[in-house]
């Protein structure tokens, strides 16, 4: 009796929860007391001593991720350009961006699922945007329903997030990356609390050197090619550049609207009416410093960061290709890098 007074009051501080499998039943009774009668009889064979109020048992609906309306995700590469894209194309008609409002860099769908350590398999039906659930509303009659997105570089940045793509039949990708030595600058500054600068990028790995940076990160060649083998069938990738997007303005905008399915690239009223694509995210503060080390760094640390700028650069070019995109000159013939810092002095 005394270790049963100590269940009971120990239960009587506890949540309980279980999973249980699509009610496709022929009873008649509510969703909910088919849940009470299963937890009732699952708890009574486990802990007989404990009383469970049946008005207490709440029931809610689960989807599993794969089954998202998403038509398109931005996954990648961070630190190129994915918040000014993903602007741009929740600014075409026939596409829409699910993210959270508070978030200036335009991420945070559906609560920052796709960013957690623990990512869940499961999601509750009723706490989802009615765009992006399976089996929504159709279109209303003579209006277009946009095609919902989202944009979430660490589904390109890690294998698992890469494994959720493969799992997700129906999105197709994005990926945008630009001029290596832009994205270096954009992604070592961004480090926090303290950025790293040239001299120490060129030094990553000595000892005494606290700078932590990922330069495989922008190895994209690699990271595509390990989408594929996931699953992820060539035809729903797309790998854009950022200078190509920024000269042919809503001409890209309207071929990336196309490709994803939300009009014909070779008519304009499927497309946007927006102009050029927008310019978002945050400016570093110490970018003059940046350019100043970089262009006044010793021979042997630039050609070391030469190497890691041909490592990252290497296949993009048969990625742009396969995609339809024009390869820009600083994929084909890059500047020496510390002449390309010089001049942005």
């Amino acid at each position: 009796m005394r270790n049963k007074r100590h269940v009971r009051c120990a239960v009587s501080t506890i949540r309980l929860g279980m999973c249980i499998p699509s009610l496709h039943t022929t009873y008649s009774s509510a969703v909910s007391t088919i849940v009470a009668w299963r937890l009732g009889l699952r708890m009574a064979t486990a802990y007989p001593g404990v009383a469970i109020d049946a008005d207490s048992v709440r029931s809610a609906e689960l989807m599993h991720r794969n089954e998202l309306e998403i038509g398109w995700a931005i996954i990648g590469l961070g630190r190129s350009g994915t918040t000014s894209l993903a602007a741009w194309l929740d600014s075409h008609p026939n596409l829409e961006l699910l993210s959270d409002p508070e978030d200036h860099f335009r991420e945070g769908s559906f609560d920052y699922l796709f960013r957690r350590s623990h990512l869940e398999h499961l999601i509750r039906r009723d706490e989802l945007p009615s765009a992006a659930r399976a089996g929504s509303a159709g279109p209303v009659r003579g209006r277009r329903t946009p095609l919902v997105g989202i944009k979430e570089p660490n589904l390109l940045r890690s294998s698992r997030g890469r494994q959720i793509m493969a799992e997700m039949k129906r999105t197709k990708v994005l990926i945008i990356f630009k001029n290596w030595v832009d994205w270096l600058k954009s992604a070592a500054l961004f480090i926090r609390p303290t950025p790293c600068f040239p001299r120490n990028l060129a030094r990553i790995g000595e000892e005494g050197n606290d700078c932590s940076f990922a330069f495989d990160e922008a190895h994209l060649f690699e990271k595509v090619r390990d989408l594929e083998q996931k699953g992820v069938a060539r035809e729903r990738i797309k790998v854009v550049h950022l200078d190509t997007l920024r000269a042919e303005g809503p001409a890209a905008l309207r071929r990336l609207g196309a490709f994803l399915g939300a009009g014909n690239r070779s008519t304009g009223s499927s497309g946007s009416s927006a102009g050029a694509m927008p310019q978002e995210g945050e400016v570093a503060e110490d970018e003059v410093e940046f350019w100043e080390e970089l262009c006044g760094l010793p021979t042997e640390l630039a050609r070391r960061l030469e190497r890691r700028r041909s490592e990252a650069l290497r296949g993009c070019d048969e990625l742009l290709r396969r995609s339809g995109e024009p390869i820009p000159e600083s994929v084909l013939r890059p500047v020496p890098i510390q002449q390309e810092a010089c001049q942005r002095m």
